[in-house]
């Protein structure tokens, strides 16, 4: 039954550019304030650590964030509606909104807001037609609108204000006019440079000064000064090679700083010596920088989703990460997207982020985990009139235990010899994915697909990739150093293989050629079957098996349509009319969530002949990637085919989205805990005494040495007595070897602790108690020899008594023998 009355709603969890406004630090430095998902949220500049998303009372986007030039308690947002939103920074507390009267004509936009004095601003108005911005100035106390006679370039920082209190001025750029008016008097200024140096990109004024700095796409700044007269002052910077996007004045104007695309911080003094420093390597492109009130940090905003605090040594100190999208600043070259998959061991997304990252992002807890170099290759820059191309990473997959990642990277720049490498990487005991097989051009040119087999048997793990040589691949571990070998190459004619897929079990796979969908046993590797039909030549993207009741069925889909196959009658057995950009299936159960290119979902069973949900749910935007995340438990939500795992699916701008009935929306939109930034940051007096009076009685636990680590992962108590007591203290070697392969031989069947065991405990316990004479060792002796007839009286287990026997039946003379060949030093002889 097609359920389409389920009151669904749209919600994005991740992703979203928390970079494409310029953030803006607190009256006292102490926070950032961000724009992400049409609402401001709050970061700890010491930790950066989230610390409350602000109530946004409204629909509209929000364009900029500004501070009060007169209350600095003050906070306030400018939507795309024309309304001021104020906080009040010290709580977070909305004060209030106030709705500007300004009556846009059609084809006209909000995209900013200037303060120009306590009691007016500067609204920036786009007329889309024209590519060009306009400007406003609005009176708050009379609710009067003036229009400046002064136009700007399109672009995110393409105007500023500035000056001191007597002269402040409105600076924008046009092409390579730099026009400046004077608030007070509307007084009109235009300055020029040369065409040739290239269109301006920013403009920046000083908050204080009659100074202004403007950037051009040849990476030249240039310092205005005298800017309301007509013959104004200009100094000349340049190191940038590539075009500047922001550019920001210390208070005092003794310094500024710029970036750009080199992926460059760079400081500038202006003490006339010309000095700089750098902060190379910032990984990204630099799309904005803010400076905090006290001249302590600055924030840079980069083009893969991430804020850099720096403090004024010119070192990263914090960074705000939401997910890390992929970025590419080539001309005409689409961003690359990995397909999504779920990381067991960490209960992450695993996707693609910065250039040849990958990164796990965990949606339960919203948080971005941590990234993984895959490449292991500096970032190339883009240089003038020269385009870069770097390696990116195309593909991963996850094995279902989480043990293994695998990942395939590319680089193909069209002039020299194409690159691809399939790689595998192991989970280790330190919690990190660990390089461990390289593979160089596996298929020789493109590789399609690839995805792991299913635990199918004890100590088997395998992958199989397709590729564009018209073969797929199965790749094996091999028990011996756990590096991966190829163990069979497949084909079908000269057919190229794109998709392929596991059933639930493992026991069989299915590989997508073109038009023909072949199956495939997983012991024998033999072709068991070929499905096709005459009239269906589109070739084939998705492959998905069928689970529990529709076990029997394995689903196609092509750019037309879906197809089900029988897999015991070999027929088809019904079609469904759709444009797939994506095919997700739900391991929990036998549902499937298809993905239309119009921005339909389509939930189904392979089973049934009619859907179970069907609806438009997005616009103007295609989804790339899609899967389910099981619930820990069954849910009570409204959606019913939600209630054994979420549907997640990213779009093409790498937002990750779900659906969520009306009532999970409201429990999800709960406010959430607000973090103290430090100890006087608490609600009461008391409440700050009592926290610092409790973290001082608490001991801190200094982290244990990796033998240690490994000593307590057996649970022993007889090795760890042997390791921690000291060596002087210990009884004859004779006496411990029995207990120490006994412990060993515990450990490996699974077996409790035995008496015998827990006689050691109490050994071990005695052991610590201080002794230096040889009077305390013979009688620790006594009490190992006593207890240890005592242990041996009792009554055994048959499985006891045969491991007893084996141990008894081993003869420890070479242990006497070790140690008589060591020689002895001259201290141990006297």
């Amino acid at each position: 039954m097609i359920s389409t009355g389920e009151e669904v709603v749209l919600k994005r969890v991740a992703g979203g550019s928390i970079t494409e406004h310029r953030p803006l630090f607190s009256s006292d430095s102490l926070s950032l304030y961000i724009i992400w998902d049409d609402g401001v949220r709050q970061y700890s500049t010491k930790t950066g650590h989230f610390v409350q998303k602000l109530e946004t009372p409204t629909d509209a986007k929000i364009v900029t964030l500004i501070a009060n030039p007169s209350d600095s308690n003050l906070l306030h947002a400018f939507t795309s509606a024309g309304e001021l939103i104020t906080w009040k920074q010290d709580t977070g507390v909305f004060e209030n909104k106030k709705i500007l009267s300004l009556h846009l004509s059609e084809g006209k936009k909000i995209s900013g807001f200037h303060w120009a004095t306590q009691k007016s601003g500067i609204v920036v108005v786009e007329n889309l037609e024209k590519s060009i911005k306009k400007f406003v100035k609005y009176d708050f106390d009379s609710n009067e609108k003036e229009d400046l006679p002064t136009i700007g370039q399109l672009g995110m920082f393409t105007s500023s204000v500035g000056g001191s209190q007597s002269e402040v001025f409105l600076a924008t750029i046009h092409i390579c006019n730099l026009r400046i008016i004077n608030l007070k008097t509307l007084e009109k200024f235009k300055h020029k440079v040369n065409p040739d140096w290239g269109n301006f990109t920013c403009v920046r004024a000083h908050p204080k000064l009659n100074l202004v700095a403007t950037c051009d796409k040849s990476g030249r700044i240039l310092l205005w000064r005298d800017i309301m007269t007509l013959q104004s002052i200009k100094t000349l910077h340049h190191w940038h090679k590539l075009p500047v996007n922001d550019i920001v004045f210390t208070d005092q104007a003794s310094s500024f700083y710029s970036g750009g695309r080199e992926t460059v911080l760079v400081k500038w003094w202006l003490d006339g010596s010309d000095s700089k420093e750098f902060l190379p390597n910032m990984e990204a492109t630099i799309k904005n920088i803010v400076i905090s009130p006290d001249n302590k940090y600055v924030a840079t905003g980069m083009s893969d989703n991430a804020i850099n605090i720096v403090n004024s040594q010119m070192k990263i100190c914090q960074t705000i990460q939401h997910v890390s999208t992929h970025f590419e600043d080539r001309a005409e070259a689409k961003s690359v997207l990995a397909r999504m998959a779920f990381d067991p061991k960490t209960k992450a997304i695993v996707v693609n982020g910065r250039s040849g990252h990958v990164q796990f992002y965990s949606i339960e807890n919203q948080s971005y985990l941590f990234l993984l170099d895959v490449v292991h290759q500096n970032f190339l820059n883009q240089e003038r009139g020269v385009e870069m191309v770097n390696t990116e990473v195309v593909m991963t997959a996850v094995s279902s235990d989480g043990n293994w990642l695998a990942t395939v990277e590319e680089r193909d720049d069209g002039k020299h010899h194409y690159e691809c490498r399939l790689k595998f990487w192991s989970w280790d005991w330190q919690h990190r994915f660990k390089l461990q097989t390289s593979v160089e051009n596996p298929h020789q040119r493109k590789v399609n697909d690839i995805i792991f087999q299913p635990a199918f048997e004890e100590n088997c793990c395998r992958l199989i990739s397709t590729g564009m040589n018209s073969k797929f691949i199965i790749w094996f571990k091999t028990e011996e150093n756990n590096n991966w070998e190829l163990e069979f190459v497949g084909k079908l004619d000269e057919l190229v293989p794109r998709p392929v897929d596991f059933s639930r079990d493992g026991s069989i796979f299915a590989v997508g050629f073109e038009n023909c969908l072949s199956v495939w046993d997983s012991r024998s590797n033999e072709m068991k079957s070929c499905l096709t039909r005459p009239d269906a030549p589109e070739r084939i993207n998705f492959i998905k098996f069928g689970n529990d009741q529709s076990s029997r069925y394995l689903v196609a889909a092509s750019d037309r349509k879906i197809s089900t196959w029988d897999l015991i009658t070999l027929q088809l057995v019904r079609m469904i009319r759709l444009k797939v950009s994506f095919l997700a299936a739900n391991p929990t159960n036998d549902h499937m969530a298809a993905f239309a290119e119009n921005g339909e979902l389509v939930v189904f069973s392979p089973s049934e002949s009619c859907p179970i949900f069907k609806k438009k749910i997005l616009t103007d935007v295609k989804v790339s990637s899609a899967l389910y995340l099981p619930h820990n438990e069954v849910q009570k939500t409204k959606i019913s085919w939600q209630r054994r795992a979420q549907l997640y699916f990213m779009t093409e701008n790498q937002e990750i989205y779900t659906l969520k009935s009306s009532d999970d929306l409201r429990i999800d939109e709960t406010s959430p805990l607000v973090f103290p930034q430090d100890e006087n940051a608490f609600a009461t007096p008391l409440a700050a005494f009592v926290a610092k009076q409790t973290l001082s009685e608490v001991k801190k636990i200094e982290p244990l040495p990796m033998w240690k680590q490994q000593v307590n992962a057996h649970q022993g108590s007889f090795l760890k007595m042997m390791c921690e007591t000291p060596a002087h203290m210990l009884p004859p070697v004779q006496l411990l070897v029995g207990d120490l392969i006994q412990e060993y031989l515990n450990i490996q069947s699974g077996a409790k602790l035995k008496p015998r065991e827990e006689v050691s405990r109490v050994v071990a316990m005695e052991f610590v108690e201080e002794s230096s004479s040889d009077s305390d060792a013979e009688e620790i002796n006594k009490k190992v020899r006593k207890k240890k007839s005592k242990s041996e009286s009792k009554k055994l287990l048959p499985v006891e008594e045969s491991n007893l026997q084996s141990v008894a039946s081993i003869e420890y003379d070479w242990v006497q023998m070790l140690f008589d060949s060591i020689p002895m030093t001259s201290d141990e002889e006297n």
